[in-house]
């Protein structure tokens, strides 16, 4: 990953006739850091009407979603059925979680299923009301699905960040019409539909990004044959969304080099849409796991909460290396699954036991797992001022772009707590003398945010503009929380002369960098 070194010059008339030259130099990874850190919440509505309880890892109850976003989580991910039986995945509860969520700072992102259950590569069952459909009525049928809940979202000031038009659509959807093996891998089978859909987001949600999702994450082959396919047919879309399962898609290895190659030769950012692990092969209920055999685990990541965190925390690695800043992020599957007897994988039986409870990120007394932590890791500085589509286009979101036209790239006015689409919003960045036991000393102010994981800042020191520039500032106290951000105080490591001396000269710069990969502490 190759580096650029820029400088960002302030130019400071310091108290007491110093005249003082701060330069903001920062050095930027070409690549910008991942964005996207989600979970998937669909099963919360009804686990908690099922008397399900949620705990921070010291054990305090609280809500399932503030725990998350408490601990870095920024975004949820809803899964939409058409009427299911059960009454949930609708706009009855994914309007009030969409509330919820909005209320917390997180994004959302909608994933249509275009069926009353679930959907998947082996599943793509039409709804029942949809069953005798023409295929033009069931184009029709599809952009009304989409457009009413995208729309109501809109309505109610909580509207989609992103919509994925169908789930692991591998093989299709809206089986048989849209079904790509039954059509002869004829991509004009399935691309109406999907425009259907697409059409329909653009409409009730212009700023809403668009996701086309399928499986098998770590197969390159597949992910290149089948976006060729679908882009053959004209089908426009922002992200490329893909499922990663350690235990089904293949080596971590494999997932980088599919995500690598998909970003440069899609030119698009790409997300992981679902992924899970282990954090025990035990069940916590009468019912077996999925994942419960040792042997299907990864080598090098055991079914404990630590195993759990790590293999996270590689995936999130790996979508953060992404070349040109396309590494969108990832998003955990179920993290709020928890045990809860009805809420199951069996929507209809009040009975149904849960078979993915031990990939939760709570773990049987309901208490956060230490792979939640994973999210804080990241800094995701730049989500909160682009929107999802902006964040589609590194000319506008990237590490060196400067979207305000202002001569500040995002990154040094992110890691500096300035919004980077405002020119009149500048990096907070003082110099100024600073009384300290008796004596004076020339110091450098700078806010960052609270939030400020994966970036690393350094503070030099120099006699003259053109250096050598030292690391050798010395920190003054404690950061000084002001909102969500800190300020922070460095000062030279000499007094400067006194005043009836010669006037001195102190030159201080602040170095920003992104940290290039997480690494285990």
């Amino acid at each position: 990953m190759g580096a650029l070194l820029r400088g960002f010059i302030l130019s400071v008339r310091g108290r007491g006739g110093w005249l003082v030259v701060l330069g903001a130099g920062f050095s930027c990874c070409l690549s910008a850091a991942v964005w996207i850190k989600g979970g998937d919440v669909s099963s919360l509505a009804k686990g908690e009407s099922l008397g399900g309880v949620y705990r921070t890892a010291g054990g305090t109850r609280g809500d399932a979603l503030a725990i998350l976003a408490g601990n870095g989580m920024n975004l949820v991910r809803l899964r939409v059925w058409v009427a299911s039986p059960d009454g949930f995945h609708g706009s009855a509860d994914i309007l009030p979680m969409a509330r919820r969520a909005h209320a917390l700072g997180l994004r959302i992102l909608l994933t249509f299923h275009y069926s009353d259950t679930w959907a998947d590569p082996a599943q793509q069952t039409k709804p029942a009301a949809w069953a005798a459909l023409s295929a033009a009525d069931l184009r029709t049928a599809v952009y009304s699905h989409t457009y009413a809940l995208c729309a109501a979202l809109a309505a109610q000031g909580t509207p989609a960040d992103y919509v994925a038009v169908g789930n692991e659509i591998n093989d299709g959807m809206l089986w048989p019409e849209g079904r790509l093996s039954a059509q002869g891998y004829a991509f004009s089978a399935l691309a109406p539909y999907l425009q259907s859909g697409i059409s329909a987001v653009r409409a009730a949600s212009p700023t809403t990004a668009v996701v086309l999702h399928i499986a098998q994450g770590g197969n390159w082959d597949t992910v290149r044959w089948w976006f060729d396919g679908v882009k053959s047919e004209g089908v426009a879309w922002d992200y490329i969304g893909l499922s990663y399962y350690p235990y089904w898609h293949g080596t971590l290895a494999a997932l980088e080099s599919t995500v690598t190659q998909a970003a440069e030769y899609f030119q698009k950012p790409v997300l992981i849409c679902e992924t899970a692990y282990p954090f025990t092969l035990s069940a916590g209920d009468s019912q077996s796991n999925i994942i419960g055999l040792s042997t299907q685990l990864t080598a090098g990541y055991p079914a404990t909460a630590t195993g759990q965190a790590q293999m996270l925390r590689a995936i999130f690695d790996i979508l953060d290396r992404v070349p040109a800043g396309r590494g969108a992020g990832v998003i955990y599957w179920d993290a709020t699954w928890t045990v809860r007897t009805g809420n199951g994988w069996n929507n209809i039986d009040a009975t149904s036991g849960n078979n993915w409870e031990n990939q939760a990120l709570f773990d049987y007394t309901g208490r956060a797992l230490a792979a939640q932590a994973v999210f804080a890791e990241l800094p995701a500085l730049a989500a909160p001022y682009f929107s999802a589509r902006d964040m589609a286009q590194t000319a506008v979101c990237g590490d060196l772009a400067d979207p305000d036209g202002d001569g500040a790239p995002n990154l040094l006015e992110l890691a500096l707590a300035a919004d980077p689409r405002v020119a009149a919003s500048r990096p907070s960045v003082t110099a100024q003398p600073l009384a300290l036991n008796g004596d004076t000393y020339f110091s450098l102010i700078y806010r960052r945010p609270s939030a400020a994981a994966g970036i690393d800042y350094r503070v030099f020191t120099a006699t003259t503009p053109a250096g050598p520039w030292l690391e050798n500032a010395i920190p003054v106290g404690t950061p000084l929380p002001i909102g969500t951000a800190q300020l922070w105080t460095y000062r030279g490591p000499m007094q400067l002369a006194p005043a009836a001396a010669a006037p001195a000269a102190q030159f201080m710069r602040i170095g920003v960098t992104r940290v290039p990969a997480l690494t285990l502490p």
